[in-house]
C-alpha cells in the first residue's frame, strides 16, 4: 500500500485525533487553521488526498498529485466535481453517516414550530407566563422531499408521531413505500401534490444543478397557509427571497431552517428578523462526539481502499453530482 499525504480541511481536534490514530504510520496529515485559498495553494502541490467540504477548480488544478477528494458530509456542492473529473480525481461522499443526526434535527425544528417553543421561550423571559397556540403532530401530513438516507430516517421518526407521510424520490419504488409505511411515494412530478397536501414539509435533498431553486415561489405558494417548511439540506434548493416574501405575507405559517443560501448567514438577512422562523447555523449533521469515530473509520477506510488499488465507496457521479450507488 502506497504512502499518502492527506490535507484535512477541518479544525475539529477530536476529528483530527480520530484520523491520526487510524492512518498508517508512514502517512502524513497536513492541517492549516485558519486557512484561506491562498494558504492552501502553497501546500497542495504534493497532496494526494483532500478531506473536506470545499475544493475549488483552482485548488484541484494546483494539486499535481491529487487522487481523491473525500467529503466529510453528504453533499459535494462545495467541490468543483467537473474540475476533479477532468483530472481523473475521484470525489467521494460520506452520505448516510449523518442521516440520524440530521433527521433528529429536522424533527426538533418541526416540533419547535408546532409547539411554538422559541416563541414561548422568548416571551416567558419578558412577559412572565405567556400562552401561544400549538399544534398536534398526530394525524398531520408530513411531506418529505428527498427520500434518501436522511429522508428515510425522518419518515421512521414521523411514524412514531402517527403522522400521515407523503414523499418524493427520484427513483420511487412501491417496496420502499410499503417498508416505510408511507401513504404515498412518487417521483419528482409529484412535488406539487406534496406541497399542496402537507402540513409540514421537510427538505432533505442534495444540492445539484437539477435541484437548485427547486422550491421556488410557485411551489411555496402551493402550500397551505397553516403549513411549515423545514430545510435541513442546502440553502440553495430554496429560492430564499421568495421564502422571505411568503413568510412576511403569512402565506405559510413558518419555517425551520438549518441552512441558508449564503453561509455564515449575514446579520442583515431578513430571515433573522422574522418571528415565524426557527433558525440554526448549519449544525444538523454534526452529531457531536458520538459520530466522530464512525466518521473517521469510514474516511480512513475509504482512503485505504484507494491506496490499495480498490474502488472507494460512495463515489460521486461526475455528471449527476451525487452518489448513485
Amino acid at each position: 500500500m502506497v504512502s499518502l499525504k492527506i490535507l484535512v480541511l477541518n479544525s475539529n481536534a477530536i476529528f483530527l485525533d480520530g484520523l491520526k490514530s487510524r492512518i498508517p504510520k508512514d502517512w502524513h496529515l497536513v492541517t492549516i487553521s485558519p486557512y484561506s485559498e491562498e494558504a492552501l495553494l502553497k501546500v497542495v502541490g504534493d497532496i494526494d488526498v483532500i478531506v473536506g467540504t470545499r475544493a475549488s477548480a483552482r485548488l484541484i488544478n494546483s494539486a499535481e498529485k491529487l487522487k481523491m477528494i473525500q467529503t466529510i458530509g453528504t453533499g459535494a456542492d462545495g467541490i468543483d466535481v467537473d474540475a476533479a473529473s477532468e483530472r481523473s480525481v475521484v470525489v467521494c461522499s460520506a452520505v448516510g453517516l449523518n442521516a440520524v443526526p440530521v433527521a433528529e434535527h429536522a424533527m426538533a425544528l418541526l416540533l419547535s414550530l408546532a409547539k411554538n417553543i422559541t416563541g414561548l421561550d422568548r416571551r416567558i423571559r419578558s412577559e412572565g407566563w405567556p400562552r401561544l397556540p400549538s399544534k398536534l403532530l398526530r394525524g398531520k401530513t408530513l411531506g418529505i422531499v428527498g427520500l434518501g438516507s436522511i429522508g428515510v430516517e425522518v419518515a421512521k421518526r414521523a411514524r412514531a408521531f402517527d403522522m400521515r407521510i407523503l414523499a418524493v424520490k427520484r427513483n420511487a419504488s412501491e417496496e420502499l413505500r410499503v417498508n416505510l409505511g408511507l401513504e404515498f411515494l412518487g417521483g419528482q412530478e409529484a412535488l406539487p401534490r406534496i406541497m399542496e397536501e402537507s402540513d409540514f414539509i421537510v427538505l432533505s435533498i442534495v444540492l445539484t444543478p437539477e435541484t437548485r431553486n427547486m422550491i421556488g415561489e410557485k411551489e411555496l405558494r402551493l402550500m397551505k397557509k397553516s403549513a411549515y417548511l423545514v430545510n435541513v439540506s442546502r440553502g440553495g434548493v430554496v429560492d430564499e427571497e421568495a421564502l422571505i416574501r411568503v413568510l412576511k405575507e403569512g402565506s405559510i405559517a413558518g419555517a425551520g431552517l438549518d441552512v441558508f443560501r449564503v453561509e455564515p448567514v449575514s446579520l442583515d438577512n431578513p430571515l433573522l428578523k422574522l418571528g415565524n422562523v426557527v433558525l440554526t447555523p448549519h449544525v444538523a449533521g454534526g452529531g457531536g462526539v458520538e459520530l466522530m469515530d464512525e466518521r473517521a473509520d469510514f474516511i480512513v477506510g475509504n482512503i485505504v481502499k484507494l491506496a490499495s488499488g480498490e474502488r472507494p465507496e460512495k463515489v460521486v457521479d461526475p455528471k449527476l453530482k451525487y452518489v448513485t450507488e
